[in-house]
């Protein structure tokens, strides 16, 4: 695979941009860091897996789900980067730009509700792919326990960071394992419909967020003209 790396690379960008020029300008430096990105994730898979088999099973994958709450169809849809057979466990692995940073910590629940905090964002992620694809199981082929696992690209060398989870046996003590389980999906099942019923109640007012580090990323703060400040 790396003696095709160079021409796999440049026939990619071609195909994926074909209106932009990359010999030249900002874009030649996206193109380099592009195949430096692959060449350190495909050396640090070679390094991680000498022994082992990894075979992929599917790039941007597909998979629609509806969930009815109380006689209302709700649509999720979703879009997984990449999935990986280990050896008869699943992985999704998702792919980001950035870097992750405390050790990937933003990745370690200590229980299911802090997936919704808005802080793990990540692990809300991976965690609505495989709930997506476990219930469309007969559509995906996508079968439990699995792995989820985000792949930073600034990072690529130290490949795939796992989503922790806590234990999926209630009497255990809180310990972080990294397989997806059917009872980790089912109580995510039942925290997505809580938060459903609070957003769809029209006995809820609709209130601005107390926490303002928020509205940074709001597409409409140009209208409240809300500040951290604040």
């Amino acid at each position: 695979i790396r003696s095709k790396l160079e021409q796999s690379w440049q026939g990619a960008i071609k195909q994926c941009f074909p209106q932009h020029d990359f010999d030249q300008g900002v874009n030649v430096l996206t193109a380099r860091m592009g195949k430096q990105f692959l060449e350190e994730y495909l050396t640090g898979e070679l390094e991680r897996v000498p022994h082992g088999r990894l075979r992929l099973m599917g790039q941007e994958l597909s998979a629609v789900t509806t969930l009815d709450y109380h006689g209302l169809n709700l649509t999720f849809k979703g879009k997984m980067d990449r999935l990986e057979d280990l050896g008869n466990l699943r992985r999704i692995v998702d792919f980001k730009s950035g870097m992750l940073h405390h050790d990937g910590k933003e990745l370690q629940l200590q229980n299911l509700e802090s997936c919704f905090d808005g802080d793990h964002n990540k692990a809300f992620q991976l965690l609505c792919y495989a709930w997506i694809f476990h219930r469309e199981t007969a559509q995906t082929g996508f079968v439990l326990p699995a792995q989820g696992a985000i792949l930073p690209l600034q990072q690529a060398r130290n490949g795939p960071v796992c989503l922790g989870l806590p234990s999926s046996e209630p009497n255990e003590a809180p310990a972080h394992e990294n397989l997806i389980t059917v009872a980790h999906l089912e109580a995510f099942e039942d925290l997505l419909l809580e938060r459903l019923g609070a957003f769809l109640d029209p006995e809820q007012p609709i209130l601005q967020t107390s926490d303002t580090k928020r509205c940074a990323y709001c597409p409409y703060n140009r209208f409240c003209q809300r500040t951290d400040e604040e």
